[in-house]
């Protein structure tokens, strides 16, 4: 046994080993910091004219569990459908997936057919109130997100 001088006091290494695991920890896992972020969120995604297509805005709720979104605009597999999902990071980092089917023509990249599939990233931030995204391929469209 070791035995350490604390304050003009011997104590041995296992008293203070005894000691420091009654500590509560302080790590965390990414999903229990990301905790902070749980909750219903409002998103709004809204992608603009441009050269070659018409806007359209989306605004629809997103749940977000255990650091873990989920969010869903329209019916499932229907046209007009999108799901956006993803994790957020405890510093607020996001990178969420989307997926759905298009809608009206005009509103879509290269005016494909109602009902093409399409997925995309995007790339997002979040403080404990807001965040913002951006849609990383293809059309430049923004996302912002305000906690319920």
């Amino acid at each position: 046994m070791i035995e350490v001088a604390c304050n003009g006091t011997r104590v041995s290494t296992s008293v203070i080993v005894f000691v420091l695991l009654l500590l509560p920890s302080t790590r965390f896992s990414a999903g229990q910091d990301a905790n902070g972020f749980d909750g219903i969120w409002n998103v709004t995604l809204i992608c603009p004219t441009d050269k070659t297509t018409l806007g359209y805005t989306y605004h629809f709720a997103a749940q977000v569990k255990n650091g873990v979104l989920h969010g869903e605009h329209g019916t499932t597999n229907k046209p007009g459908w999108v799901a956006l999902d993803g994790s957020i990071q405890a510093d607020g980092t996001a990178t969420l997936n989307a997926k759905g089917l298009t809608n009206i023509p005009i509103h879509a990249a290269y005016q494909v057919r109602t009902g093409t599939p399409y997925a995309y990233t995007v790339n997002a931030h979040f403080d404990k109130l807001r965040g913002n995204g951006e849609r990383i391929e293809l059309r430049a469209c923004i996302l912002s997100f305000i906690k319920r």
